[in-house]
């Protein structure tokens, strides 16, 4: 009877496999240590007095982390490595190619780095995976050996052990990382949910950034377009309470309009102004986010906003009013909050699979930039044109609509409000088209007038749209106005600086 007991209990949690656990000094730029194989009952101390032989209780062991590959094994034994990991800030990673399967995946998820200073003191998680890596979730089993009868009391211990096993799951599970816990509740739902070889696996960018994993094997996008922009306020804001493969599942629509919710904002051009929908089903969803390149290869996300259907906050700050914020001005900079290293992966779509992600973000980039071109040449076009509106344009650089006026200059009866991406017309000639705003300088006359209908002129003497020089600043400070005609036939006069050809 005591050998079916002992049988039963090492068997409990196994998962298939026929090697046991090694530990070696690893060899990889990532690691310092590496356990591989079958995790067996033992492994654990073993690991503990490797990392005391290392000088672990003397200080003289510093970002050290632990790279894993194996099947799986007693999750018990799992369990202390976990704590042991936890306690003692050793980070883990899944290095190329590698597989961390059912107990593996457990111990993974207990890397941590101990932060002393900053935002976030204490201990955080830290695990990272290569893209080429497979880190499989289950639910742990009770097995017991075939054949032949099984005692009720010892059937009712094993049992207890079992559920004592799956409770110090859930306490470490619970443990602190920043504002979070080591390991998610919807992961530990959906880990649960899996039985045997049926692994649920984090394959995806959006499976990574829900439940904190950090990615090796791909550059992160270091560009960032409409598209990119309201994908990355939906992953901030959804990230924080769930998993969600395809948010056109959450919509109405087939398609987000990305230019109809997001604008450029800045005269950089390196931050954008979000106006969801969360799909169709919050419209109170607002974010500015940007994209910052410091040289040498850094660059840092910032954000803030919210998503009031789900009560969240992204960037911890909800950057209040942003539908009043200049499009042209850095106003709103400094509510920006710096996201961890690593956020850019929020500007990737949830459903991209980690074995593509390196290929998703280079297009990304390609994107980007021809949108960026694109933007430059409608506004170079209008503003090298600004004496006479010769055809429709359209309202951009704002971050909803703009105010149509009985006047040229704010001092006109607002008759209007005409929505961002619509087209007006002129209704005046070529050479009474343009308008001076009160305050204008002759210079501001003088260039608009000398530059003419045609394409060439300023475009030829500036060469961009940041070197239109005094025409330019006479744009931003809304001194020349157009007689137009809305598209459902209202008349009035709006400033050029709202519009692009």
């Amino acid at each position: 009877m005591r050998y079916l007991l002992k049988l039963i209990l090492t068997l409990c949690f196994v998962a298939p496999g026929a090697w046991a656990a090694d530990l070696s000094v690893s060899g990889s730029d990532i690691c310092q240590t590496r356990l591989s194989g079958q995790i067996t009952k033992g492994d654990a101390e073993t690991l503990r007095a490797w990392y005391i032989d290392k000088g672990l209780f003397e200080g003289n062991i510093h970002n050290e982390a632990l790279c894993l590959d194996g099947p799986g094994g007693s999750l018990g034994e799992a369990l202390k490595m976990s704590r042991f990991l936890y306690e003692f800030g050793i980070r883990t990673r899944l290095d190329k190619n590698a597989t961390c399967l059912s107990a593996c995946a457990v111990l993974f998820m207990m890397g941590t780095e101990y932060a002393d200073h900053g935002s976030g003191d204490g201990l955080n998680a830290d695990r990272r995976m290569h893209v080429t890596a497979q880190l499989g979730f289950h639910r742990p089993e009770l097995r017991l050996p075939s054949g032949g009868s099984v005692d009720t009391e010892q059937l009712g211990r094993a049992y207890d052990l079992a559920i004592d096993t799956v409770l110090e799951f859930v306490r470490l599970a619970n443990f602190a990382s920043h504002s979070e816990t080591m390991i998610a509740s919807d992961l530990i739902e959906v880990m649960m949910e899996r039985k045997g070889e049926n692994f649920f696996y984090i394959d995806t960018v959006g499976k990574a950034g829900r439940w904190n994993i950090g990615l090796e094997g791909l550059t992160l996008p270091r560009a960032m377009d409409k598209q990119a922009a309201l994908t990355a306020c939906n992953n901030l804001a959804i990230w924080q309470l769930r998993y969600i493969d395809d948010y056109n599942d959450y919509s109405y629509d087939d398609q987000p309009d990305y230019d109809e919710q997001v604008e450029v904002l800045t005269s950089s051009k390196k931050s954008f102004v979000v106006f969801g929908d969360f799909g169709a089903m919050d419209h109170h969803h607002e974010c500015i986010i940007r994209l910052s390149n410091f040289g040498d290869g850094f660059y840092e996300l910032s954000a803030c906003g919210f998503m009031d259907a789900e009560g969240v906050t992204i960037g911890e700050r909800r950057c209040e009013d942003a539908g009043v914020a200049d499009p042209m001005l850095e106003t709103w900079s400094t509510d920006l909050v710096p996201l961890p290293d690593g956020s850019r992966l929020a500007l990737l779509p949830p459903g991209t699979r980690l074995i593509q992600a390196d290929s998703v973000a280079r297009n990304l980039e390609l994107r980007a930039v021809n949108a960026e071109k694109a933007r430059d040449e409608g506004l170079l076009s209008f503003r090298t044109r600004c004496s006479g509106l010769v055809m429709s344009a359209q309202i951009r650089g704002v971050t909803s609509f703009t105010n149509l006026r009985s006047s040229p200059g704010f001092d006109g009866e607002v008759v209007a409000q005409i929505a961002l991406g619509e087209r007006v017309t002129p209704i005046s000639s070529e050479e009474e088209s343009f308008i001076m705003a009160e305050g204008a300088s002759e210079a501001c006359r003088s260039s608009c007038e000398w530059m003419g209908p045609g394409p060439g002129g300023l475009k030829a003497l500036y060469g961009t749209a940041s070197g239109l020089g005094d025409i330019n600043q006479c744009f931003e400070d809304n001194l020349i106005w157009y007689h137009v005609e809305t598209q459902s036939g209202q008349q009035g006069y709006l400033s050029g600086k709202f519009l692009r050809y």
